[in-house]
């Protein structure tokens, strides 16, 4: 299924959202500017460092998008794709996520 959605240019998330679990860390403003730099690592090695110069932007996209597969209500909790690629965590993998220099997520998984 996430193939064929990916063929047709269409949101993968059809595929692999879930409703009620999600792992969240530490959140913390934008920048005035809507800058954020997130670095996500798995056992000590970085799987990706994004540079995002208008979050904002991004944001109010995103939720247009969203919000013509899914019902968006308050409480809500949107996690965007960063394009990380697949990375398959196992018992014993550490888990790591740092936005603006400062750490947000750090997981073992058990």
């Amino acid at each position: 299924m996430k193939d064929n959605l990916l063929g047709e240019g269409l949101p993968v998330a059809v595929a692999t959202s879930f409703d009620g679990s999600v792992v969240l860390g530490d959140s913390y403003p934008v920048c005035a500017d809507g800058h954020m730099t997130v670095t996500l690592s798995v056992d000590g090695k970085e799987l990706g460092n994004w540079e995002i110069t208008s979050v904002n932007d991004m944001l109010d996209s995103s939720i247009e998008l969203i919000s013509r597969y899914f019902t968006l209500k308050i409480g809500d909790c949107v996690i965007l794709d960063f394009g990380m690629g697949n990375c398959e965590l196992v018992i014993g993998s550490h888990l790591s996520a740092v936005i603006n220099g400062k750490e947000s997520v750090n997981v073992k998984i058990k």
